[in-house]
């Protein structure tokens, strides 16, 4: 089944790949010149700004980076006075909150009121109770 759906995505890729210049193309040639202009030098600027970015990132050293980030938290911790591990002593005990809540919500029996009354006209419930008799319409007729 996954083979199945990243075939189907990578011959979608590939149509998109082929069909989207010459629909580019077409547009460029049909519109104005301007459309056309604005087209080609967006797509340059973005090519350049990716290809800038890559560079700069291939020469970045990730595990410093994350050391960096890590002593600029704790500065701002120790300057906003709060502990080393609140927050996260905080997140774990959000979690367990909700755990606890829904365990409990599972583990409760819920009463619904019994209310055999008409439902108002127009209402969600009115609206529900067509589709479930129009429903049953359909099945009784497809028997």
């Amino acid at each position: 089944m996954e083979n199945d759906e990243n075939n189907n995505m990578a011959n979608t890729m590939k149509t998109m790949n082929n069909f989207m210049p010459v629909f580019s193309a077409v547009m460029c040639f049909t519109f104005q010149v301007g459309i056309g202009i604005y087209w080609v030098a967006g797509a340059v600027i973005r090519s350049l700004q990716m290809l800038l970015i890559n560079h700069h990132i291939s020469k970045v050293d990730m595990d410093e980076l994350i050391k960096k980030n890590m002593e600029k938290a704790a500065k701002k911790r120790e300057k906003a006075g709060l502990p080393p591990n609140k927050i996260t002593n905080q997140a774990h005990q959000n979690v367990r909150n909700i755990n606890r809540n829904t365990e409990s919500l599972a583990n409760k029996k819920v009463n619904l009121p019994q209310n055999n009354s008409q439902p108002t006209p127009g209402s969600i419930a009115d609206r529900a109770n067509l589709v479930k008799q129009f429903e049953e319409k359909n099945k009784r007729k497809n028997r």
